[in-house]
């Protein structure tokens, strides 16, 4: 897989010279619980900073030595005001730097997107009994990030949740793929398989050879298209992710990428509800924002671009997993399958058929792949235009017709299948992700 480029060309901003992310969440944890419960006296002498007064033990142990000088008192205790100010209530704990149990579907959607690494890290950095809090720092903090993998399953839960928050969005999502499928069928022709090499050399050899040009041209324009079809699902999806067709998915992403959301548990201490950025060169409380919802992330997600690019599943000939209607007993096939069982039908072929003619095993008695299968079928194809004539222009009308019928009755059974829809449409097409990247991610002194 690709290397996943965090900002798109620009280079994380390095950390200016003193405490690091982890220690400010500690001397930030401390000073506010220190404000909290010192006394007036205590707050005017800046003494009083005890392990007792810390609340969070492990937070005062990383705090410490920075707490041993008055300026860090200062700091802390100026810190500490600026958190209370802010209408942040109740002992606060640090988490951040944690790493904390993830919800089951993104762990699927990570690995299956190729993520091997750790990326279980809280999203809250501290919490109290009533927010919890990402920390940023001033000048030196992005508002998310999404690394490798993760975009990739970040985008699937977003998804997800669009399509368990409205019906009538997956609905709206599945007319907008099934518009554009049937734009690749324009004309009311159909577009062959892009897998006929044979077809495109010039004079066309082996199966193609002797065919009348007119039905060459008509067929290599058609070979073409459908080669693209990969490509052109992928602009669309794309479009989709970014917004382009207003379905409000963008926001759902940069919610899930900010806060956590459906990246863990509901519920876990691991999601933020709140950001806050500091300045500790004012030892201020710059910025808060809620982000409790998706739609308070949408001033942030309006600055992000997404980009996921697909690869083919590469399925073979043999036992598939396929599509299946819940309760009853019709399948639901792939495209892939659904342009094979077109084919065959035409050609009066059934499996035991294939076998025999070699169109499942290779030589080695290995399954042939999908696209092997329908370069074999389509070959058939051209023998029988061979053999009886015929108008190849008719023809893929008729097939065109029957493919796009068929297809059809699967989008209208994605469409009902909640947060899986995602999902169903990728397998349909023979698409996995491969590589994911994000740009455009605003730092602090960019939000409204």
């Amino acid at each position: 897989m690709k290397g996943f480029q965090q900002y798109h060309g620009q280079r994380p901003i390095m950390e200016a010279k003193g405490p690091s992310a982890t220690q400010y969440e500690s001397i930030l944890t401390v000073g506010y619980n220190w404000w909290n419960r010192a006394t007036p006296r205590e707050k005017k002498s800046l003494t009083g900073f005890v392990v007792e007064k810390s609340v969070d033990k492990e937070a005062y142990k990383i705090a410490k030595d920075f707490l041993a000088k008055r300026s860090g008192k200062q700091e802390a205790s100026n810190l500490g005001q600026q958190m209370a100010a802010a209408k942040i209530t109740g002992e606060m704990t640090q988490v951040g730097g944690k790493y904390k149990a993830l919800d089951t579907d993104f762990i699927n959607y990570y690995k299956n997107a190729g993520g091997n690494k750790k990326t279980d890290a809280s999203k809250s950095d501290v919490v109290t009994d009533s927010k919890r809090i990402s920390l940023k720092k001033k000048g030196g903090s992005a508002i998310m990030s999404a690394v490798g993998s993760e975009s990739i399953a970040t985008i699937h839960c977003a998804m997800k949740h669009l399509n368990q928050t409205t019906q009538a969005d997956g609905q709206a999502l599945v007319d907008i793929i099934k518009k554009d499928f049937h734009n690749l069928f324009k004309d009311n022709k159909y577009h062959v398989s892009g897998y006929l090499s044979d077809l495109m050399k010039d004079p066309p050899e082996k199966a193609f050879a002797g065919i009348s040009k007119e039905a060459i041209n008509s067929l290599r324009k058609h070979a073409e298209k459908m080669s693209k079809k990969n490509e052109e699902m992928t602009v669309q999806m794309n479009e989709i992710i970014n917004d382009k067709k207003n379905i409000g998915l963008k926001n759902r992403i940069c919610w899930i990428a900010v806060t956590g959301n459906m990246k863990f548990p509901k519920d876990s201490d691991a999601i933020a509800d709140t950001l806050v950025e500091f300045n500790p060169s004012n030892t201020t409380v710059s910025q808060k924002i809620d982000v409790t919802d998706v739609q308070k992330c949408a001033k942030i997600a309006k600055k992000t671009k997404w980009d996921i690019r697909y690869k083919s599943s590469s399925g073979t000939t043999g036992p598939q997993p396929a599509l299946w209607v819940t309760g009853e007993s019709t399948e639901m096939p792939t495209y892939n399958k659904v342009l094979i069982e077109t084919l065959m039908d035409d050609l009066e072929l059934d499996g035991e058929a294939l076998l025999n003619e070699g169109l499942i095993l290779d030589e080695d008695h290995n399954f042939l792949t999908e696209e092997a299968l329908i370069k074999g079928l389509w070959d058939k194809v051209v023998d029988k235009f061979k053999k009886i004539g015929g108008s190849v222009t008719e023809w893929l009308a008729k097939m065109t017709k029957k493919v796009l019928d068929k297809a059809d009755r699967i989008f209208e059974w994605i469409a009902k299948q909640g947060g899986r829809i995602w999902d169903w449409l990728l397998k349909f097409f023979g698409l996995v992700p491969d590589t994911g990247e994000i740009s455009g991610i605003p730092q602090w002194s960019d939000t409204p």
